[in-house]
């Protein structure tokens, strides 16, 4: 059984700006490691594409950070592939606007008995954007999880003008495992965190309640150029757990995370944790390949805090 597993999942209703009312609802050839397996392996490719203005002391400029994947596996979910080798926050789907849901993951891949991760290599990946061409270097994984082996994809893009939304190509060169493809994305602007809990954002940190309905005030680019739906997540990393709170609201500006929400989370603040406020617009480019039964794109552009 895999070791990334939901051991809890709390759906919250939460207010937004347009209704400030609280709601609470909890044939190719098969490698000889799929010989010995009672079910065809599964083969799906992922990229990331995220850029983040992250207020962190002493961290880096910020970045457009490409990674992906391309894998064939049996006896573990694409979630948790994706959630254990590219974001350990990953859900798998996202709360219907106007909701919140708690989820916590054990960190980590440990697959079973007969059950394993390639990770393929799909050749030549590279990604166009108006401010140039960057190819993503690809990367052996390293030895940490025994049935996972192959490489994964990574690389940093020109960091784009902050409020504009910015056009993606990404190419697909192919190989023996998978086919050409090319897909096209957007990148949204940055929303920017203006204020938590009625401050205004001026630094790395920012201080919450706990026991009360939490105001977030985001910028937001002009009406034609939203995205249809922002997400909020506090997420607190403990040492071998990531446990989040999602609220999926319209890109209005404005949203109240629920009281009932925040206190799911207490459990998981332990004082060896940190948790992060992020606010991210966030968009999906599907596309097909030989060799996968399917390919996505998640282009994500994020602010955070982190919270006292």
């Amino acid at each position: 059984m895999s070791g990334v597993r939901i051991i809890q999942r709390v759906v919250f209703g939460f207010v937004t700006a347009s209704a400030l009312a609280l709601a609470l609802g909890c044939a190719e050839e098969l490698p000889s490691r799929e010989l010995g397996s009672s079910a065809p392996a599964s083969r799906f490719g992922h990229l990331s594409i995220t850029y983040s203005e992250h207020r962190v002391p002493g961290g880096v400029d910020p970045q457009v950070i490409a990674s992906g994947l391309f894998a064939r596996h049996i006896g573990v979910s694409k979630t948790d592939v994706v959630s254990a080798i590219v974001s350990s926050d990953g859900f798998d789907d996202t709360p219907v606007v106007g909701a919140c849901r708690v989820e916590s993951r054990a960190l980590g891949l440990r697959p079973g008995e007969d059950h394993f991760v390639d990770l393929v290599d799909a050749g030549e990946l590279r990604v166009n954007a108006p401010a140039g061409s960057v190819r993503l270097d690809r990367r052996s994984f390293p030895e940490v999880y025994p049935a996972v082996t192959g490489l994964t994809y990574e690389g940093t893009l020109p960091r784009p003008e902050l409020g504009e939304d910015t056009p993606l190509r990404i190419e697909g060169r192919g190989s023996y495992e998978v086919g050409p493809f090319v897909v096209e994305a957007t990148l949204p602007a940055v929303p920017s965190l203006l204020a938590v809990d009625g401050t205004p954002v001026t630094g790395p940190y920012a201080a919450v309640r706990w026991d009360a309905d939490l105001e977030v005030r985001w910028a937001v680019p002009e009406p034609n150029r939203r995205a249809a739906t922002a997400l909020i997540d506090v997420v607190v990393l403990g040492y071998d757990r990531v446990t989040t709170l999602r609220c999926a609201t319209p890109d209005s500006g404005l949203a109240l995370l629920p009281r009932a929400g925040l206190a799911a989370l207490a459990d998981a603040r332990q004082p060896d944790a940190t948790t992060r406020l992020v606010v991210q617009r966030v968009r999906h480019a599907p596309f097909a390949a030989a060799g996968i039964h399917g390919g996505e794109v998640v282009v994500s552009s994020r602010d955070a805090v982190l919270v006292e």
